[in-house]
């Protein structure tokens, strides 16, 4: 039977990873955040449109994952990885690049942060749509966190799983 570190060793590659090709896209011109509001409701058309214009220039971003280095303090060389919209599938997903970050990077210490909002779908019961009644019994808002390291340090450092 083969030891652990003999699978770690056939399933990892023998080299750096490399790029193989580089493609890029980019505009004639440049519209700054600030400006942006401005710069796509002329352009559409839509200036008369002032209530809904004011609500764009309420977006925030960047997104939730720089508030949350912000937050905790972390610099901003720190890489971060935003999933959106990924609903039930984002835990593996999450914790698979997790996993590739912690392993392909000596020592370093992956945050995984999740939140889940239904909020969105919150309405009321209707007798023509009984899946809601499903969703709204299954689920619901959460969050979670994990930190993942590969090759702990297990004198300050206990692995669990």
């Amino acid at each position: 039977m083969a030891s652990v570190e003999e699978i770690r060793n056939a399933q990892r590659a023998k080299g750096p990873a490399t790029i193989l090709a580089i493609g890029t896209a980019t505009p004639d011109h440049c519209v700054h955040q600030s400006d942006y509001a401005d710069y796509y409701f002329r352009v559409t058309k839509s200036e008369h449109m002032t209530e809904l214009k004011k609500k764009f220039n309420r977006v925030e971003m960047p997104g939730a994952d720089y508030k949350l280095a912000n937050l905790l303090g972390l610099e901003t060389s720190v890489r971060r990885v935003m999933l959106y919209h990924q609903g039930c599938y984002a835990g593996g997903t999450v914790l698979r690049t997790a996993k590739d970050l912690a392993e392909n990077n000596a020592g370093a210490r992956v945050l995984v942060v999740c939140s889940k909002i239904t909020v969105v779908t919150f309405r009321g019961p209707s007798k023509d749509s009984l899946d809601s009644l499903v969703g709204q019994a299954l689920f619901g808002d959460g969050f979670a966190a994990v930190i993942v390291r590969s090759d702990s340090d297990v004198s300050i450092e206990r692995p669990f799983f």
